[in-house]
């Protein structure tokens, strides 16, 4: 799936699903103070308005090349990261620090080779 992201970006249809419920949970958002206090307040302490209706068109305004360009920028074998819950186990951090080695190297030869 990160491959298929990387090079040819997202289907019109999996953008179009995910613009459609992004919009929903906007319009939703007023009707939930926990939801929207957290917007109020980066736009206050970061002195912009804040308009749902801006960013509304803003999410309607997103194109399949656009996040395309994205992943291709963002997915990298640099950016890896990985955590790890749970309970200790013996030889756990041995065999974590194998798998993720071998799944770095993975990532970056087949899905996207770095330059």
């Amino acid at each position: 799936m990160l491959k298929q992201l990387v090079t040819d970006g997202p289907t019109e249809d999996e953008l179009n699903r995910t613009i459609v419920r992004s919009v929903v949970d906007l319009e939703l958002l007023p009707t939930v103070p926990e939801a929207i206090s957290h917007r109020l307040a980066w736009a206050h302490l970061c002195d912009k308005p804040l308009s749902l209706t801006k960013e509304r068109e803003t999410l309607e305004g997103v194109t399949v090349t656009q996040v395309g360009d994205l992943c291709k920028r963002v997915i990298r074998s640099s950016n890896a990261a990985l955590a790890v819950l749970g309970p200790a186990a013996k030889d756990l951090e041995k065999r974590l620090r194998k798998a993720i080695q071998q799944g770095l190297l993975c990532f970056g030869t087949l899905f996207y080779p770095e330059k």
